[in-house]
């Protein structure tokens, strides 16, 4: 037999580029479906290629993906660009960020501006780019102005001088209370700044309880400080299994001076 593997792709690919437009939407759904079923990336990638050929521009961004996926960044970036350079914010989003980790700050930053109008996450991580940049001042506009939106501004702003510690208290509480679980952890240290330390402790205590490992550690942390050693280690050994690297040095250091 002559036909290998790629010729039998670059036949399908073909054929399906032959097929009608109106089939854009439904090449695109098989695509996904293939994709899925974990079948040749090279053929997933035929199917979104047609797909994208007969006008279905939502291909890019999955198209981006499936690339990722396999490790071929370049191609993933050239992906996620196109799927930006058509309107969507999420292919901005993840160009963004695949340019921000290259070193592409200029261009990582216009991404992450458009993203941005979608998706509060971006906020965050356009100013920490600007912040990169030396932009300082808009890093912080940029900040201050999605902290209500986005909980990862929020916890970057209440650690800041800026915000005096009862606001930043209050900015937390509000995303808390959305149940952004995420701040937990920084809303328990402000709590001890402000002497708040049985909120605190009761804040890291349901965070912990629900999974979250950091929360843990700092929980022990607080435990061990009033005596408790014995309920400090438990949390430490359930932060530890959770991958926590401070709670399994707490206990590394335990295990050495007992």
């Amino acid at each position: 037999m002559t036909d290998e593997p790629e010729h039998l792709v670059r036949d399908i690919r073909e054929a399906l580029e032959g097929l009608p437009s109106q089939l854009a939407a439904a090449l695109f759904d098989v695509a996904n479906d293939l994709r899925r079923l974990d079948v040749r990336p090279d053929v997933v990638e035929a199917f979104y290629l047609a797909a994208i050929h007969h006008g279905e521009n939502d291909s890019y961004l999955n198209l981006g993906n499936l690339y990722a996926e396999n490790d071929d960044h370049a191609k993933a970036l050239e992906a996620y660009r196109a799927s930006w350079r058509h309107g969507d914010a999420k292919g901005a989003f993840m160009a963004a960020q695949a340019l921000e980790s290259e070193g592409s700050l200029e261009e990582a930053r216009d991404a992450y501006t458009f993203a941005a109008v979608q998706f509060p996450e971006a906020s965050y991580r356009l100013a920490r780019v600007l912040d990169a940049m030396g932009e300082h001042e808009r890093a912080a506009e940029v900040l201050e102005g999605s902290a209500e939106s986005s909980w990862e501004s929020a916890v970057d702003l209440a650690l800041g001088a800026s915000k005096p510690v009862e606001e930043a208290i209050a900015l937390l509480e509000r995303h808390r209370d959305r149940g952004e679980s995420e701040v937990a952890v920084t809303l328990g240290l402000l709590y001890e700044r402000a002497g708040r330390d049985a909120d605190a402790r009761e804040t890291w205590r349901r965070a912990a309880e629900t999974g979250d490992a950091f929360a843990a550690t700092n929980l022990g942390l607080a435990l061990d400080d009033d005596g408790d050693r014995t309920e400090a280690v438990t949390w430490w050994r359930f932060a530890a299994q959770r991958g926590d690297e401070k709670a399994a040095e707490l206990l590394e250091d335990l295990a050495t001076t007992d």
